[in-house]
């Protein structure tokens, strides 16, 4: 007799617990995935991904350094007061981080730091868009350049050119900044010289 059902409930446990086995190895906890090192691409630059951002938080490093991506340039912030303390407040937010998006929209949320749809959102508000010159500006005048996002250059993008054109918008709102508060005080004084000419009536 080729079937033996004596043997039926030996052969359903073996099955169960070979099944149980396998569904652990499927759903088993794994440790987290290495941190990607930075890389030099074929121009020589040093490039990091938002992956390898995540070292530079002021807590993954021996160095303790800070970096930030904005508009696909790596910042070293970790001289920066408004960061602060590693892991806290600002530096929680976007220490280790690309914060483009962030800047953008003036955003203090955690999800809008890695956000990689940084060209749409400036075309989506002119204020975007400005607010993120605002804050190039800053961050060039203030932090040295440590490297690229590989994220922003990866399409071959010409950081030349775009450096140039915003530099020209840069000057423009500037520009624009200067004679809105050049009409503010010129306003001023109109008012105080009319209400030094009323008193004297």
């Amino acid at each position: 007799m080729l079937y033996d059902s004596t043997y039926l409930p030996f052969w359903i446990a073996l099955i169960c617990i070979l099944g149980a086995g396998f569904m652990w190895y499927l759903t088993r906890e794994r440790g987290p995935a290495p941190i990607p090192e930075p890389y030099k691409d074929d121009k020589g630059r040093l490039v990091y991904s938002i992956a390898a951002l995540q070292r530079f938080d002021g807590r993954n490093n021996a160095d303790k350094k800070m970096y930030m991506g904005l508009k696909g340039k790596v910042y070293d912030v970790t001289k920066s007061p408004m960061l602060g303390v590693p892991g806290e407040h600002y530096a929680k937010i976007w220490a280790g981080k690309d914060c483009t998006v962030s800047m953008c929209l003036l955003s203090l949320k955690a999800e809008d730091a890695n956000r990689t749809d940084w060209d749409a959102v400036q075309k989506e508000n002119v204020q975007y868009r400005k607010a993120l010159l605002s804050w190039v500006k800053h961050f060039h005048d203030k932090y040295p350049v440590v490297g690229y996002v590989e994220e922003y250059i990866k399409d071959g993008r010409d950081l030349e050119a775009e450096d140039k054109q915003d530099l020209i918008e840069i000057e423009e709102i500037e520009k624009a900044k200067a004679a809105e508060k050049a009409a503010i005080l010129e306003k001023k004084k109109r008012e105080a010289a009319a209400k030094k000419a009323a008193a004297k009536k």
